[in-house]
């Protein structure tokens, strides 16, 4: 075999461990979101990811693949949870998405770190859920959960205690 040879057998192995790694990605992002639907009891219709550089409501992604975003500075995946909130289920004129950035990776042979970018939470998961890990991916479900109900039940006193010079990206602006 040429050493050109060697070198496009090289580069074959690296594509095929791309895109095991990619595939390895996915599932986990794919299990990350069937869990937490199913702990947060949400119809499979109102929880979904948006790749992390799209903040507009747009219609959930029909591919899992689409949704993930490599980033080449920091070589983590990042992506956004979206989770349709109705003020009464089913009701459509009132609803607001609640939006968790997140970023993850494979740090070690069956395990990826998790972070929820605006929060401070981090978690080392494992890509396969077993009953010894399990408690590992309650934890994380329940932090979003009650971060959220936390967010939502304090978002009026929050908003009013802002700082009046604060920039405010929503609501009555004070004259100055």
């Amino acid at each position: 075999m040429s050493k050109y040879q060697e070198l496009c057998e090289a580069f074959h192995q690296s594509c095929n461990n791309w895109k095991e790694y990619q595939q390895q990605s996915y599932t986990f992002i794919l299990k990350l979101a069937e869990g937490l639907s199913r702990h947060l009891e949400c119809p499979a219709n109102e929880l979904y990811f948006y790749p992390y550089r799209e903040l507009v409501d747009v219609e959930p992604l029909m591919s899992w693949g689409d949704m993930m975003y490599l980033d080449p500075e920091d070589f983590c995946w990042h992506c956004i949870i979206n989770i349709k909130l109705h003020y009464l289920p089913g009701v459509q004129p009132f609803m607001q998405n609640a939006q968790l950035p997140v970023r993850f990776r494979l740090v070690k042979e069956g395990y990826f770190s998790l972070v929820l970018e605006d929060y401070e939470f981090e978690a080392i998961l494992p890509a396969e859920s077993d009953n010894s890990d399990g408690d590992k991916w309650q934890t994380f479900f329940e932090y979003v959960f009650i971060t959220l109900q936390e967010e939502y039940r304090n978002s009026l006193k929050n908003f009013l205690d802002m700082d009046a010079s604060a920039k405010r990206r929503i609501g009555f602006m004070p004259n100055s």
